[in-house]
């Protein structure tokens, strides 16, 4: 399998502050590790207009590495997580577009 890299605009929900092992809002630059589908995939925050709150919706541009065959699921209106690490929960994506 190759992998393919993609660029994701996506609406993002932070979590609330209670649930967040690390308090700070969601910035470009950022690499998250995404989670779809139960398997785990490297990404940068690209684009994030403003920072996002804990607790608040925005909206960002996410790259990301993944292997083509999962890449046909991602399509507009998946959803999938931005992790801290393997089970770290930092905010939940929907996806707008792919750009």
């Amino acid at each position: 399998m190759s992998a393919s890299a993609l660029q994701v605009r996506a609406t993002v929900h932070m979590q609330p502050e209670k649930k967040l092992p690390i308090v700070k809002p969601l910035t470009a630059g950022w690499g998250p590790v995404i989670f779809y589908r139960d398997k785990c995939y490297p990404g940068r925050i690209l684009k994030c207009e403003k920072p996002i709150e804990p607790g608040q919706i925005g909206e960002v541009t996410i790259g990301m590495m993944m292997n083509e065959s999962d890449t046909i699921d991602l399509q507009e209106g998946a959803i999938f997580e931005l992790r801290s690490g393997p089970k770290d929960v930092i905010a939940t994506a929907t996806v707008l577009e792919l750009v």
